[in-house]
């Protein structure tokens, strides 16, 4: 259901996006012990500003939240303030978010058909 709500809705490729430390921990062990997938191929990137950690902190953040190794990290995505930006909103996602990847047909398609058939569970009515 995390994924339903959170998740890039793709084709071949699982991709969920999160801020929330212990949202993206539960996604993570979900895929591993759930899913079957093994770390290996799990990739990660950061997107992020700089207003309170260093962009180094961030990415050190992330993997020890993933568990993952920097080798499976895609290049972070550093964003920038506009110059005339008031900067009011500073400061909101410190870590800036974790999106992780896995690129597996069968993946996606495994969690879309358990959608589909709770979805559908949901929307029966009850006789």
């Amino acid at each position: 259901m995390l994924y339903w709500a959170e998740g890039a809705k793709s084709r071949n490729v699982f991709h969920f996006c999160n801020s929330d430390r212990s949202m993206v921990e539960l996604l993570m062990r979900f895929l591993v012990e759930e899913m079957g997938v093994d770390r290996s191929r799990i990739k990660f990137r950061v997107f992020c500003y700089d207003d309170v950690h260093s962009l180094a902190e961030i990415e050190s953040y992330w993997e020890g939240v993933t568990g993952l190794s920097k080798t499976q990290m895609r290049p972070s995505v550093l964003n920038r303030y506009p110059e005339k930006s008031l900067k009011v909103r500073t400061g909101l996602l410190p870590y800036g978010t974790c999106h992780l990847f896995v690129y597996d047909y069968r993946i996606v398609q495994h969690i879309y058909g358990a959608l589909e058939t709770y979805a559908g569970t949901m929307l029966d009515p009850v006789s």
